[in-house]
């Protein structure tokens, strides 16, 4: 009985949403009913990412994060409405948002090769090619990107918390995972195109390949994670990914004294972690000459 009664729950909320999509179809402009074809998708891919990174007995932190979820495509609402009708488009995010249309839509009609919205460059030039690439799949819709930038973040956000459960086991999961779903500079500010929810997606994502690679996780995978993650930041924001890299190298020395990662601390899981440790050092000296070019004045 129960189980009909939620099946015809959910035909009845989809035939509403479509009817609302119809209804918005004939009345507003695509900037903002665009948002409303998203919603529903990154609303299940995010239960699904916040179902499969804290199973079992974490519902106190599963809980969180689906409130979490409401409220950064609330904080991208509330970015849309004060960028573009309280400020009356004059935020970064328009001019990113005309440009990425403009790409998208040549890259669509056939004048330029899908191969060009593959995202290149540092700072505001990757964070462009990235709005246009994002744009090439999605649609222009303004306010849609909005939705998907504010997506982009709040994976970042879940990846923090999965990485804090993973280096901290007996951690108070529950109420940092409320901290990170609530607090509003996450709720807000990374909930619009730009250069912050895109900082926020990759420091997430390489600190959770930090703290598997220093509790114990496979090797390989983690260093991938924390590398790809770390980089794309640092595409966006070198200096971030610098200061990153920097905290995470006493970390990583730590274990290397410990020989943690491994069941008994053998030399080979030692040796294994003073190599990341060099190849670490390396990045830093890489990503630290980086940083100091794009810091120059011009």
């Amino acid at each position: 009985m129960n189980g009909r009664w939620l099946e015809g729950a959910a035909v009845a909320v989809g035939v509403v949403y479509l009817t609302l999509i119809v209804v918005a179809m004939n009345s507003l402009s695509f900037d903002i009913w665009g948002a409303l074809l998203l919603i529903p998708i990154y609303g299940v891919l995010g239960f699904a990412l916040i179902n499969t990174m804290f199973p079992g007995p974490l519902a106190g932190v599963r809980k969180a994060l689906y409130w979490g979820l409401g409220l950064k495509l609330v904080g991208a609402a509330a970015r849309y409405w004060v960028g573009f009708e309280a400020y009356e488009g004059g935020i970064d995010a328009a001019a990113y948002h005309q440009l990425a249309r403009e790409e998208a839509g040549e890259i669509w009609s056939g004048e330029r090769p899908f191969f060009d919205a593959i995202p290149s460059g540092t700072g505001t030039e990757f964070t462009e090619a990235v709005t246009a690439f994002l744009y090439t799949v999605t649609g222009g819709s303004q306010l849609a990107g909005f939705v998907t930038f504010s997506f982009l973040a709040f994976v970042g956000v879940a990846c923090f918390v999965r990485a804090a459960l993973t280096a901290l086991p007996d951690m108070a999961a529950h109420k940092y995972a409320w901290l990170c779903a609530i607090a509003p500079s996450l709720v807000y500010w990374p909930s619009s195109i730009g250069k912050e929810a895109l900082v926020i997606f990759g420091l997430g994502t390489g600190t959770l390949g930090i703290a598997r690679l220093v509790s114990g996780g496979r090797r390989l995978p983690a260093l991938a994670l924390m590398l790809c993650g770390l980089g794309f930041a640092g595409l966006v924001r070198p200096h971030m990914a610098g200061i990153w890299i920097a905290a995470t190298l006493p970390a990583l020395v730590l274990s290397v004294i410990r020989g943690t990662g491994t069941a008994d601390g053998r030399r080979g899981g030692r040796l294994g972690l003073a190599l990341v440790l060099l190849g670490s050092a390396v990045g830093l000296a890489i990503i630290a000459g980086f940083t100091l070019r794009f810091l120059q004045p011009r």
